[in-house]
């Protein structure tokens, strides 16, 4: 008091109203982040924005308390903050989006879920903590050459569909695996097209296939699938997202606003979920129903490039985690493939030799977890090898 007493500017600035207000213009002003940016958070400034409104709530009912329960509950939330401060420059609560660019991002509630199908990028810096690439992208917004008909239409014209892995996301435009297919076939009578976009899944490869790449007559499609396309389904859903005022995902839990300002919630919440926000107990069933969404895509995917006369195989590759430990997510699905005669190249299998088991470090980028220049070119030589396994068309014009 005596100190207050002192300096009169320090009653205004511990106003407790005062305070209450400033709280709720920042609260505000998060909410409106959250709405427009997919729960973007403000770094640091959210956790600190979290905590405080929680102790601006407790200090309501202490305000008129003794000093000591006034001093009790100052201390204990300068701990809280001191500790979601340490949590977030240690990192083992951040979420990839948190590691990769600094904020975090909900898979769920996207605003620009069309981007998968309507991406108008002109130029993209493929940016992390280990790597920083720029691409130019063509005119329908992908990280390729210009798509000109007269290039192709006398050539074989095969396109690659995918996520970050095929259109190359951790190293230089040249150094994808579809550039590296390209320069060991060394045939200039095919033309090949990168249609991969990072982020996207096999449900976006059916859409695009159907109403964005027909339109250049493929004659060999090359569909890429990992595990991360297992969670991207998970947050997605399958072919219903696509709604006639574009495309929805599935709605998160109604708490996720806490998990994306506050880490120090996230050792609560993650006693019950996992990173996927989805109960431990009730994981694998979704798993298994991603994986179910993925083969009736897949099956229809196979559909389509039928009644369209184009030679078709699904590459699925491994993550490194799942190399070290021998875990292939899609055994079955490849089973029923091959069972269906669904031309397949698995690349768990190729990825599983002795050589490259023992140096798989090399081939994966340690933090981030895509491919390096490497790991494409590994990448490209397995599909290489893999195409003369199936006898597609690929096999019969290198063999003519």
């Amino acid at each position: 008091m005596e100190l207050i007493s002192k300096y009169p500017f320090l009653k205004k600035i511990l106003n407790y109203k005062l305070w209450g207000i400033i709280l709720l213009i920042g609260v505000l002003l998060q909410l409106l982040g959250f709405y427009f940016y997919s729960y973007h958070s403000f770094t640091i400034f959210s956790g600190i924005l979290f905590l405080s409104v929680l102790w601006w709530l407790i200090y309501f009912f202490v305000r008129n308390k003794s000093v000591k329960t006034k001093l009790v509950v100052n201390s204990v939330f300068i701990a809280l903050l001191v500790a979601e401060i340490l949590l977030r420059f240690i990192g083992s609560t951040s979420t990839y989006m948190e590691r990769r660019v600094g904020f975090y991002e909900s898979s769920y509630n996207l605003k620009n879920a069309s981007y998968w199908i309507n991406r108008n990028n002109k130029k993209i810096s493929k940016t992390g903590e280990e790597f920083n690439f720029y691409r130019e992208c063509n005119s329908m917004g992908y990280s390729d050459k210009e798509w000109n008909w007269k290039d192709m239409k006398s050539k074989t014209r095969i396109l690659a569909l995918g996520d970050s892995f095929t259109e190359g996301d951790g190293a230089d435009a040249d150094s994808t695996w579809v550039k590296f297919l390209e320069r060991k076939i060394k045939d200039t009578s095919f033309y090949f097209m990168n249609g991969g976009i990072c982020g996207s899944d096999p449900v976006f490869e059916l859409y695009k296939l159907q109403h964005i790449f027909l339109q250049f007559k493929p004659d060999i499609v090359v569909v890429c699938i990992n595990y991360s396309d297992i969670q991207d389904v998970l947050f997605r859903g399958g072919y219903e997202r696509f709604k006639p005022d574009g495309v929805k995902f599935k709605r998160g839990p109604w708490w996720e606003p806490i998990y994306a300002m506050s880490h120090l919630s996230r050792l609560f919440f993650r006693l019950k979920f996992n990173q996927s926000l989805i109960a431990y107990n009730a994981y694998d069933r979704e798993q298994e129903k991603s994986l179910s969404i993925i083969k009736t895509t897949i099956d229809s995917i196979k559909q389509l490039s039928d009644n369209n006369s184009i030679e078709l195989v699904f590459v699925f590759h491994p993550m490194k985690e799942s190399v070290k430990e021998g875990k292939n997510p899609f055994k079955e699905v490849i089973e029923e493939l091959n069972d269906e005669d669904i031309s397949t190249i698995n690349l768990f299998e190729y990825y599983s030799k002795p050589e490259i088991v023992s140096n798989i470090n090399d081939y994966y980028w340690v933090k981030d977890g895509h491919h390096n220049a490497k790991g494409y070119k590994l990448m490209a030589e397995g599909i290489y090898e893999g195409f003369f396994e199936h006898y597609i068309l690929i096999y019969e014009k290198l063999n003519n």
